[in-house]
């Protein structure tokens, strides 16, 4: 298959199914796209709240010591940065334990948060507010982390309603 040839599949690959020309997309390139899956299967797609521990373009904080996070409202087309949640340390706080809530609390209405590392305690109250904890992709690029979060609730069928904790 020629350039040519790629790049008219390109411009209708969110309408058709082309599985050899997806195959010979660069990596970058494919996750422009609604996937076919979500075509194929009429799942609705929405845009998902998700809470980021990071100073800027890389996940680099644990959940326990950010003091901000950073809001991105992400889709199947774009990931865009909606807002910023600071919080301080609770020096009220009788304990750890409602520390971590007041975080919690201050996240409501986020459906994942990404991070480095996070603690049990703080997985178990994300977790009792049905916010996903996700470590899995520490010290990469914020933007491609959110877009393979995304997909990976797309894929496993989680963007209909707001997803169970299990992805």
């Amino acid at each position: 298959m020629n350039t040519q040839e790629i790049k008219r599949c390109e411009r209708s690959f969110a309408a058709e199914t082309c599985q050899p020309c997806y195959e010979q997309l660069s990596k970058a390139t494919r996750e422009q796209f609604i996937p076919l899956y979500c075509l194929r299967n009429k799942q609705p797609y929405r845009s998902v709240l998700m809470a980021v521990a990071s100073h800027g373009e890389l996940i680099n904080q644990q959940f326990e010591q950010s003091q901000a996070f950073l809001i991105y409202e992400t889709t199947c087309h774009e990931v865009k940065l909606v807002g910023r949640c600071c919080v301080k340390p609770c020096e009220s706080c009788p304990n750890e334990e409602q520390a971590v809530h007041e975080v919690v609390n201050a996240l409501d209405g986020c459906e994942v948060v990404l991070c480095t590392a996070i603690g049990q305690k703080a997985r178990d109250a994300l977790e009792s507010a049905q916010i996903q904890a996700n470590n899995k992709h520490p010290l990469e690029r914020v933007e491609d982390a959110l877009r393979a979060v995304y997909q990976s609730m797309l894929a496993t069928g989680k963007l209909g309603k707001k997803p169970s904790l299990a992805f």
